[in-house]
């Protein structure tokens, strides 16, 4: 598949951004080009549904570790030093092919998992750590 070029990587400059981070960025990117993008228009055009989701590249987002980015090396995270930075890369580098993908993640890492670094360590087991796997799905909802 031939991926436009991306205009971004000619008018931004990263030298700013943390060697954790870059190498988070390049990561990801090589994984949303090889897995994301060929489904990117499947997936945004399939209605959703429990039986549409993308179970296939969930799976291999968790083998992958993407899902470890933002947790701390003791809850069984990466432990990289900027973290918040390196999913907010993550997401960037996923959204360039889905939104829907790049929403996904957000809502399973940042909402759901980052929600979970504050429970019991009796939820954090039950949950956190399959959570940060792909063996679950991470949900968040609220209310008013």
């Amino acid at each position: 598949m031939q991926l436009p070029e991306r205009l971004a990587d000619r008018l931004y400059d990263n030298r700013l951004e943390p060697e954790d981070v870059q190498a988070v960025r390049a990561e990801v990117r090589k994984f949303a080009d090889e897995h994301v993008a060929h489904l990117a228009y499947e997936i945004g055009q399939t209605p959703e549904t429990k039986e549409a989701f993308p179970w296939e590249l969930f799976r291999k987002m968790g083998e992958a570790g993407l899902f470890r980015i933002p947790f701390a090396e003791d809850l069984g995270g990466r432990g990289l030093d900027h973290p918040v930075t390196a999913c907010v890369a993550a997401l960037e580098e996923l959204a360039y092919h889905s939104n829907s993908v790049a929403a996904i993640y957000d809502v399973h890492c940042i909402l759901a998992g980052r929600t979970l670094e504050a429970a019991s360590q009796e939820l954090q087991d039950k949950y956190l750590w399959p959570l940060m796997s792909g063996e679950i799905v991470g949900a968040f909802a609220t209310s008013e």
